[in-house]
């Protein structure tokens, strides 16, 4: 089954509190599959969702562009 992105849309917007978690750790999931050996990878999850700082960072030794270049800072 192929999920489009306006599918993806209005589930996360019908559900958004499920969502919070739940999209992170699709990133999180879709950044692992495309850098699995990097320096250096974080994305908050569960109850660190909300907290102050970046959403993600990620230090990549191969970079996979133009998905993942190889230094992410994903700030707030």
């Amino acid at each position: 089954m192929l999920i489009t992105e306006n599918q993806l849309d209005e589930w996360a917007r019908s559900n958004a509190e499920n969502a919070k978690g739940l999209i992170v750790e699709l990133v999180w999931r879709l950044v692992a599959a495309s850098s699995p050996k990097p320096h250096e990878r974080r994305f908050p999850l569960s109850d660190s969702i909300g907290q102050h700082g970046p959403d993600g960072v990620l230090d990549a030794t191969i970079s996979y562009d133009p998905f993942v270049p190889n230094i992410v800072l994903i700030g707030k």
